[in-house]
Parts: structure tokens; C-alpha cells; sequence
């Protein structure tokens, strides 16, 4: 029996527990007040925070037909680079991760001035990088995606909505305006390949071409001391004109005989006589360089490659298709629009009021009920 009372007065018994709420009420009301008055507190003394985003994507496929001439050009000409709507999105998600840009855009800001201005330099980098840090570039799913489409949301958190919406947009249209410039700079340095490439095959060309023309002059000096040996022959001999007859004649024209050989079949070259080994003599030595170099082997061939690098377009086209570009925005480079910037409220005061109610409530219930079990065990 004894044992059934004292398992009685261990189970709670849920009348009296209201009934002991009830008469403790307005501790419970006035504490529940109190810790009202302490949310409310909360609430207006909270910095508010605001997360400022817009949606960003690539371009359609079909906005690359302006790239068409550019790409062409460095295709034709072997270069490892192209344009389009997803390459020129991802240099923009490059140009967003480095920092550099946000970093330059929040040093200038007066709150962000004000926050670190007691701060040592290395502080000063490490509170910068942390509002950098603010800045964040999402992925977005999307149900039905049109073609190769990248989606992205650009967000970033700040204490200003107004303010928050106008880094935002400072940053995004800074990325594009730098992506344009990457762009222009790595098209530019190919042109300036391209050109290099040229100018070293030139070089090559030229040398070649001196060489050739030293060998040919050296050749023709070589034919010329031939020819005043034959000459003084034949003055010595008495022989003034030809002395061959037309089938020997047409045998040096066919055979175009080396000069260092004395003899047109069995006859010894002076028989032409030294008026006409002179007149030769006299030919050879005024001709220009241009047409003595006609003669040469391979100097035809060098010329027609000169004159095709020395005209080749390639780089000049290049830097043509370039400035097309170069007069497009910045801002068609991917799709947006900053209409869309939207900000929403990180604090709910709403929330922190309710919070703020239940747990004044729970704290004010559990202090009555504990009170009145110390009392009661003391009465005991």
C-alpha cells in the first residue's frame, strides 16, 4: 500500500500542474514580457544583413555568329584560341574567382575604409578578404536549360541593400570590361606571333638569298677570269672573230658547257674569237645585281616566297576582325539583366520576436514549477 502512495506522488499529475501555472501566472506573463522586451531589443540593435543577387548566364549559341570572321582567321592559321558563348563565360567565372576586381572596388568603400582604418596592413588584407569573401558565383539547375546554356547566380552579402546593389552591379560590369580586355590582349599577341613567325621565315629567306647572290657573283667572276684567259689567247693568236663552225656553235648553246672546261667539243673556246669573248666580258659586267641573280638556280622560287610572306594578310586581317570586336560592349558578352538584382532581408524580426516570446515562456514555466518543488520537498 505504502508503495502504490509513493508511486502516486512520483507521477506527475497534469491538473496540478496547471493549477500551479495558473496561480503563477503572472510571474509567467511578466517574465514572458520581459523577454519580449529583450528580442524586440535585439531586433532594432541587430545590424541588418541583405543578400544582394542576380541571375547570369551564358549566351545563346546563336550570338557566336558574331565571332564567325575571328574565329575563321585564327582556325586558318593554326592559333589554339576561340570565342564563344560558353569560353567567354568561363573566362568571366576566372575573372570572378581572382579577386582582384572586388578586392579594388571594396578597398574604396567608405564603411570598408572606416571598419579597417586601425588596422595594420596585414589585418587590413585579412578584414578586405573577408568581405571579399562575401561574394559568391552558384551554380543554378534549371528544368529545361536551352542548349548548352551556363547558369549561374552572382550574390553577395551586405549590410545596405541600395549600397550591396550598387557593388554588385560595379563589380559585374568591371568582370565583363576586364574579359573583354583579356581577350583583346591574348588576340593581339597572336597577331604579333603571327607577324614574328613571318618575319623569322624572311629573315630566312633573305639570308638565303644573300647567299645566293655571293655565290653567283663569285660564279661570275670565276666565269670572267675564263673568258680574259680565252681572250688574251686569241689576241695572241691572232684571232678576232669566230673561228667555228655552226654545228660547234649550237653544241655550247645546247650543253651550256661549264666555264672552266677550255674546249667546245674538240675545240678550244678562243677559236670564238676575242671580239666576241670580249663582248661577253662586257655584258657580264653590266648587268645589275637584280639581273645577274635571273641566271641563279632557286632565285625565282626565293622571290616568289619573299613576296608571299611580305603580303601575307594573316596577321593584318587579324587585328582587322579584332577592332569588330573591339568596338562590341562588354556588357553582350554574357546574358543578364540588371533589373534582377534583387535583395532580401537575412533578419527575420518576426522570428527573433516569436524566439524571444517561447523562450521567456519555457524559462518563466520551468522556474514556477521548480520553485514550487523546492517548496514542497522543504514542507516535508
Amino acid at each position: 500500500m505504502t508503495e502504490t502512495y509513493d508511486r502516486h506522488e512520483n507521477e506527475i499529475d497534469l491538473f496540478k500542474t496547471l493549477q500551479i501555472l495558473w496561480a503563477a501566472k503572472w510571474k509567467i506573463i511578466i517574465f514572458t514580457f520581459l523577454s519580449s522586451l529583450v528580442g524586440i531589443f535585439v531586433i532594432y540593435n541587430k545590424s541588418d544583413s541583405f543578400n544582394v543577387s542576380i541571375p547570369i548566364k551564358s549566351n545563346k549559341v546563336s550570338a557566336d555568329i558574331r565571332y564567325t570572321s575571328l574565329n575563321d582567321i585564327l582556325e586558318e592559321n593554326g592559333l589554339d584560341f576561340h570565342i564563344d558563348a560558353n569560353s567567354t563565360f568561363n573566362l568571366f567565372e576566372l575573372e570572378m574567382t581572382d579577386y582582384n576586381e572586388i578586392k579594388n572596388i571594396l578597398k574604396n568603400n567608405e564603411f570598408i575604409k572606416y571598419q579597417i582604418k586601425d588596422l595594420d596592413e596585414a589585418n587590413a588584407m585579412k578584414a578586405l578578404n573577408s568581405y571579399t569573401s562575401m561574394f559568391e558565383l552558384n551554380k543554378v539547375s534549371k528544368k529545361n536549360p536551352i542548349g548548352n546554356q551556363i547558369y549561374r547566380s552572382l550574390s553577395f552579402q551586405w549590410h545596405d541593400s541600395d549600397e550591396g546593389k550598387s557593388i554588385v552591379k560595379e563589380v559585374l560590369l568591371l568582370s565583363l570590361e576586364n574579359v573583354k580586355n583579356s581577350i583583346i590582349n591574348e588576340i593581339s599577341k597572336l597577331a604579333e606571333i603571327l607577324n614574328n613567325k613571318d618575319q623569322r621565315r624572311l629573315d630566312k629567306l633573305n639570308i638565303e638569298l644573300s647567299l645566293l647572290l655571293q655565290n653567283e657573283t663569285e660564279r661570275l667572276e670565276k666565269r670572267i677570269l675564263y673568258l680574259l684567259e680565252q681572250s688574251e689567247i686569241a689576241k695572241t693568236l691572232g684571232i678576232e672573230t669566230n673561228s667555228l663552225n655552226a654545228n660547234t656553235l649550237s653544241q655550247l648553246e645546247m650543253n651550256n658547257l661549264s666555264y672552266s672546261n677550255n674546249f667546245i667539243g674538240d675545240s678550244p673556246f678562243y677559236l670564238r674569237g676575242y671580239k666576241a669573248i670580249n663582248k661577253e666580258i662586257e655584258i657580264i659586267r653590266s648587268r645589275s645585281a637584280e639581273d645577274q641573280m635571273l641566271s641563279a638556280d632557286r632565285y625565282l622560287l626565293l622571290k616568289k616566297d619573299i613576296r608571299l610572306i611580305e603580303n601575307n594578310p594573316a596577321s593584318l586581317h587579324l587585328l582587322n576582325a579584332l577592332k569588330s570586336f573591339e568596338n562590341s560592349s562588354s556588357t553582350d558578352l554574357i546574358s543578364y539583366n540588371l533589373g534582377m538584382i534583387t535583395s532580401v532581408s537575412q533578419n527575420n524580426p518576426l522570428y527573433i520576436f516569436i524566439i524571444s516570446i517561447l523562450i521567456g515562456g519555457i524559462i518563466s514555466t520551468i522556474y514556477v514549477l521548480v520553485s514550487y518543488a523546492v517548496r514542497n520537498q522543504e514542507k516535508r
